[in-house]
């Protein structure tokens, strides 16, 4: 299938991204080797698409746990700001806008 998906894309002028192209599944049996354009592609158990963690295994966990992980690296990157004389509507603001969408992206979902 992902041939041929790699096929018709070409023919209306796209091409796979074939060092982002990634294959899961949820069989135990990966004895079947996956081949696009001559490469072959590598079965992964997890992998980020579209900012959230795709996996079949206690994805939730591992989910919230990267986004409190991305949240506090935003947080330390803005160490000066955050630790300066900043008054606190303007650092509040700061968090608002800047690390609390990295902590509840695609929470709805």
């Amino acid at each position: 299938m992902l041939q041929d998906l790699s096929n018709a894309s070409l023919q209306v002028g796209l091409q796979m991204n074939r060092t982002k192209t990634q294959v899961m599944t949820n069989s135990k049996n990966r004895t079947v080797m996956v081949a696009v354009d001559g490469q072959t592609k590598h079965y992964v158990d997890e992998y980020i698409y579209l900012g959230q963690l795709v996996s079949f295994s206690n994805r939730q966990d591992k989910e919230i746990e990267r986004r409190v992980e991305n949240a506090w690296k935003s947080y330390w990157s803005m160490k000066e700001l955050m630790k300066g004389s900043l008054p606190l509507s303007l650092k509040r603001k700061l968090v608002d806008m800047c690390i609390l969408p990295i902590l509840t992206y695609g929470a709805q979902t």
